[in-house]
């Protein structure tokens, strides 16, 4: 199975996962980044919800106050409030 490695730094705390893939809200629209997605940065709408599935679990929901989104060669990082 081909994951991605997902990085979330909070002020309180940090996770670090393998997903499957992850649904973001951004200022431009909606996205969805997979395996072998292309480089991205972005901003991350204000209050959205992301969604990510880690493998052999249900799809799980965190939500942000603020963020930027990064993802580059199967690792995403989120830095996020």
């Amino acid at each position: 199975m081909n994951l991605i490695e997902l990085s979330i730094f909070t002020p309180v705390k940090n996770r670090v996962l393998l997903i499957e893939w992850i649904e973001i809200d951004s200022p431009t629209g909606t996205f969805y980044v997979g395996y072998d997605h292309a480089a991205l940065v972005s901003l991350v709408t204000h209050k959205a919800p992301i969604s990510f599935k880690e493998p052999g679990k249900d799809a799980e929901i965190y939500e942000t106050s603020n963020g930027i989104f990064y993802v580059s060669k199967n690792k995403a990082t989120l830095l996020c409030s």
